[in-house]
Formats: structure tokens, sequence, C-alpha cells
């Protein structure tokens, strides 16, 4: 999923990787392990939810999503402490765009030469933040 992408490239940086796990004998759920090129390894487990529908103008809906994830270190410098494990907040904004509110005052291009399907009045336009 992006999110969990979001939070990973946060923890790992660009060259990380991901691996789905189903959950452990011990009853641990399931979640990611994240694991950075330099060798550090993290768990990562979806803790919270949430999304809420906002109006800015007239007219104008956002909805915004965000995930908080627990990320257990595995392999690296701890960092639990007396306040529980560290987390990673991944926060979505959607929102739609009309066609003519190109900040080039062109078409919208997705890319660097494809340029949006012109028949199509708006676009959803997504803007993720990732805190740790």
């Amino acid at each position: 999923p992006p999110r969990v992408r979001a939070a990973a490239f946060a923890l790992a940086g660009p060259n990380g990787t991901i691996q789905a796990v189903t959950g452990s004998d011990d009853g641990t759920p399931g979640g990611w392990i994240v694991s950075s090129p330099i060798g550090f390894q993290w768990r990562l487990r979806s803790s919270q939810v949430f999304g809420r529908l906002d109006s800015e103008k007239e007219g104008s809906l956002k909805f915004r999503a965000a995930e908080l994830f627990e990320a257990k270190t595995l392999v690296g410098l701890r960092t639990d402490g007396p306040g529980g494990l560290p987390a990673v907040s991944v926060s979505t904004v959607y929102r739609r765009v009309p066609a003519t509110d190109s900040p080039t005052g062109g078409r919208f291009k997705v890319g660097v030469a494809d340029d949006v399907d012109s028949s199509r009045p708006d676009l959803l336009q997504a803007i993720q933040t990732v805190t740790v």
C-alpha cells in the first residue's frame, strides 16, 4: 500500500525494501519488515487509521486519511523508550483539482512527457506527508 511505502521510505531511504509478514508463533500480529541498505530493520505495524471529509471552501471538498504505524527496531539502534515504540505517521490529503488549474497554465503532465487525458474536467490530487 502507498502509505506503507511512504513510511518505509522515511525509515530506510529510497533503496529500502519491504516484506509483508502475516504474524508469528508468539501471537504478534503481522505487518511489514522494512530493511535499509546498511542492514537496519524495523517491523511496521499499523496501529491507528482514520479519515475525515473537510470542506475547504464552498463546493470544494478534501478527504484526509492518516495512518499511524508502530516501528519496532529489529536490527540497528534501539529507540524503544519509556514512552513505548517509535511511530511513523503518514497523512494523505486528497482533493479534486480542475484541469484548468495547472500551475503552468497549460495541461497537467504526468512524469516528464505524458499529458493527462484532456477529456477529464478535473484530476484527483493526493499529497502525502510522513512524520517519524
